[in-house]
């Protein structure tokens, strides 16, 4: 694999098919490296969804112009996933990122830190910290569970995927393990050896704030990477806990 431009990281990406074009145009651009959620459990499928994609089937077969265009859409994902780089990632407590220290300028992780618990998070972050060069930038972005007023307060064992209280064990991969506000973020981070830039949070008083940096603007060194720094078009969920943290020497 040929690395010499890559110097970002994507942790956790979701299935590209799910994110919208302007995330896919950034993350194929040839400078990531996207680890994806891996789970051994195979979602789960409505009657109705496996009805449809059998008629589907049905449709293509009687039908050689459909068969042709859903092929050259198979070719254009398998294009976008060979430019992004995009490999099967799972974490759990003890393990490490394949990756030399300094390797990045810049990591991106969004809605991922929630389905793991608080330690093999604080385990993460020091890995993240490893990995980026010093003054490289962190960029997090997870459910604001205990603050929001945006939105409703997530249940307790919250299922990511029916957006209700979870029946689901806390070992399946939908379920959120961890339920993060700015202070206890912050927090971990800090302790972890980043300086935390709140950039999307709801304070203690269920106030929304949202501020997003400009270029070589402080505390970012100059040799920020301020193309994605000062973007928000690949985020996926704006409205969310998003904080910057950069690596302290």
């Amino acid at each position: 694999m040929n690395t010499e431009n890559i110097s970002r990281l994507q942790l956790g990406v979701s299935n590209p098919k799910l994110l919208p074009a302007s995330a896919i145009k950034v993350f194929a651009d040839g400078t990531w490296i996207n680890l994806g959620e891996k789970s051994n459990i195979p979602p789960r499928r409505s009657l109705r969804a496996i009805l449809w994609d059998g008629l589907a089937k049905v449709r293509r077969k009687l039908n050689p112009a459909l068969r042709n265009l859903d092929q050259a859409r198979e070719d254009d994902w398998r294009e976008t996933y060979k430019a992004m780089r995009l490999t099967p990632f799972w974490w759990g407590k003890g393990e490490s990122l394949p990756f030399r220290d300094g390797a990045f300028n810049f990591i991106f992780s969004e809605h991922f830190f929630e389905h793991i618990f608080m330690d093999e998070a604080y385990e993460l972050f020091l890995e993240c910290k490893r990995v980026l060069n010093p003054k490289g930038v962190f960029r997090m972005s997870v459910p604001d569970a205990d603050l929001r007023t945006y939105a409703g307060l997530e249940p307790l064992a919250f299922d990511a995927k029916t957006g209700k209280s979870s029946k689901l064990g806390w070992d399946h991969p939908d379920t959120h393990k961890t339920r993060w506000n700015i202070y206890s973020l912050s927090l971990l981070l800090k302790l972890a050896g980043f300086q935390v830039i709140p950039l999307a949070y709801c304070d203690r008083y269920g106030k929304f704030y949202s501020e997003w940096p400009k270029a070589f603007s402080s505390p970012y060194p100059e040799s920020s990477d301020w193309k994605v720094i000062c973007a928000d078009r690949y985020i996926k969920r704006k409205f969310s806990l998003i904080v910057n943290a950069i690596h302290l020497k």
